[in-house]
Formats: structure tokens, C-alpha cells, sequence
């Protein structure tokens, strides 16, 4: 199947949209705060506030880059190659800038990314999935 000039620059768009919004989820604190004070009850100690404000970071914004990767066209389905590439790449850049581990360091946000595009294709996997039942 061939996608027009639109389609590639909706994607584009779109993933544009997944780093904005990424970097929006990173600064509201509520959720994260609630999660914070959810896991500092079940953790001991003072690695609770730390799990707890990185877990809900990566949950939001793996899931919304999921949600992004099931949206785009085609809608419904697993995204393309190149699609996935796209996303790898949005997913260094925003590793370099609000990373868990690598702010900052190009390498070390390519490893970073690594994982975080996982579980965004599990995310859209699982929604493709959800669609088909």
C-alpha cells in the first residue's frame, strides 16, 4: 500500500505532537505526586518518591506515544518500517532533553530509547488487539 505526501505529513505532525505533548505530561506534576505518595506507602525507604515520579513518566508517555502510533495511518494496525523508525528517532530526542538516565548524553539516549519505543509498540500492539476482539 502506498501512502501519499499527506499521509507523510501527517505523521509527522503527529509525532510532532507526541514529543510536544511528552514534554506537557513532564511537567504536570498531579499524577505523578499521586503515584509518589501510592508507591512511597508500598516502598520503604527513600527510593518511593523516585520510582514512583519515573514509573508514571514512562507509563504516560509510552502510552501515549502508543496511542500516536495507532492513530497514525494506517489507523487500526500495526505501524510501518518507517513509521517505527520516525518514532525511534522522536524518542532519542526526547530522552536527550527529559531522559531517566541520559539527559544530555546522544548515546546514552539512543539506549534509553530503546526500551520506551518497546513499550510504545506494546502499547499499540495491544490496541491493535483490543480492535480486532
Amino acid at each position: 500500500m502506498s501512502f501519499g505526501p499527506i499521509a507523510y505529513g501527517a505523521t509527522l505532525a503527529l509525532m510532532i505532537v507526541m514529543l510536544a505533548g511528552t514534554m506537557l505530561i513532564d511537567r504536570q506534576h498531579e499524577l505523578v505526586v499521586r503515584a509518589r505518595h501510592w508507591l512511597h506507602a508500598l516502598i520503604p525507604g527513600d527510593r518511593g518518591p523516585l520510582l514512583a515520579r519515573s514509573g508514571a513518566r514512562l507509563l504516560l508517555t509510552t502510552s501515549l506515544a502508543g496511542l500516536t502510533l495507532f492513530i497514525l495511518p494506517p489507523m487500526g494496525e500495526m505501524p510501518p518500517d518507517w513509521q517505527i523508525a520516525l518514532a525511534f528517532l522522536v524518542w532519542i530526542a526526547w530522552c536527550y532533553r527529559y531522559g531517566l538516565v541520559s539527559r544530555r548524553r546522544v548515546g546514552l539516549a539512543a539506549v534509553e530509547a530503546l526500551p520506551s519505543l518497546w513499550l510504545s509498540l506494546g502499547w499499540a500492539q495491544l490496541l491493535v488487539l483490543a480492535r480486532i476482539i
